[in-house]
């Protein structure tokens, strides 16, 4: 599966770490997602 995470939530999860999105980070950090940026 994959998903988008807007920029916004990784703002929200800075602000409030143990929020939604703070979870989110945590997943990625701890490797239940694997993080890829794109740049266009």
């Amino acid at each position: 599966m994959r998903a988008v995470i807007d920029t916004n939530v990784l703002v929200s999860a800075l602000i409030n770490p143990f929020g939604v999105p703070g979870q989110l980070v945590d997943a990625i950090r701890v490797g239940t997602f694997v993080f890829h940026s794109v740049l266009h």
